[in-house]
């Protein structure tokens, strides 16, 4: 996994500044993309599970994904989150 930083788009708001891990999980047929990020647990409330978003890195490059779990792990005060492109990231 390697880390990013970038925001979720959200309809017609941003999550700004996330930080996160990203893995690169394509063949050379399908290009393919997971990873996870975390959030402030309050944030959850504008967040829902398999919905399509836009994640846009400091990087330039952009796809689309779904989350696919948030959970607050024992000990912590940060949601975890969870996702998988749907599209290719470019």
């Amino acid at each position: 996994m390697h880390k990013f930083h970038g925001e979720l788009l959200i309809g017609g708001m941003r999550l700004r500044d996330l930080e996160g891990e990203l893995e690169d999980r394509g063949d050379s047929g399908t290009p393919s993309f997971a990873g996870r990020f975390t959030i402030d647990p309050a944030q959850r409330a504008w967040l829902a599970l398999n919905r399509p978003y836009r994640l846009q890195l400091d990087d330039g490059r952009a796809g689309q994904v779904v989350l696919s779990k948030m959970d607050v792990p024992d000990g912590e005060m940060t949601m975890l989150v969870e996702f998988s492109g749907i599209s290719k990231l470019g």
